[in-house]
């Protein structure tokens, strides 16, 4: 039998095997994107940059919402370039080792179980529908792949309109219509 201090050892160690093993994998996805960092790049910005200018608009009070709410969807189709890279080069890796796909489920469940419970108020309808997005992320490699990003967009955009909506609130006096509940 082992005592506390060999399983406390034991672990550590396992522990930092997955972590290196883990590290190795990462590593070899970024090599296979290499090539094509700069769509990356400058997907991710313009994206951020959209993003900022929505704020903007949606924040000034002398501005129609419209306008924000318009960049706000267009900076989702700024996404697809750079989602399609990552996705390509990372099942160009995992493709061939189920064992990470399966860690890969496991890790990405309760970010999107997150991600989704800002949407749907009933937890167990939240857990299934989160793993249900995770399965068609990680089985239907591009659809899936498009349907975790439109996830964590709305996400994001959540919080832009919250963000605009007090910061107009404090400017004019009168919040942003209440888009998301």
């Amino acid at each position: 039998m082992l005592s506390r201090a060999q399983l406390g050892e034991l672990g550590a160690t396992l522990l930092i095997r997955v972590v290196l093993f883990a590290l190795s994998i990462l590593l070899e996805i970024i090599l296979e994107m290499v090539e094509w960092s700069l769509i990356v790049a400058s997907g991710l910005a313009a994206y951020f940059l959209l993003l900022v200018i929505s704020y903007l608009l949606l924040s000034y009070p002398d501005v129609l919402p419209s306008r924000g709410v318009i960049l706000l969807a267009l900076s989702l189709v700024v996404l697809i370039p750079p989602g399609y890279v990552v996705i390509k080069a990372m099942w160009r890796v995992l493709g061939s080792m189920p064992v990470v796909l399966f860690l890969l489920i496991l890790l990405l469940w309760p970010i999107f179980y997150l991600l989704i419970k800002d949407f749907v108020k009933d937890d167990s309808l939240a857990l299934l529908f989160s793993f249900g997005t995770v399965l068609f992320f990680t089985l239907v490699t591009e659809a899936g792949a498009a349907f975790a990003a439109l996830v964590i967009h709305l996400s994001i955009s959540k919080r832009v309109w919250s963000l605009a909506s007090r910061a107009r609130e404090k400017a004019s006096g009168k919040p942003l219509p209440k888009l998301f509940k």
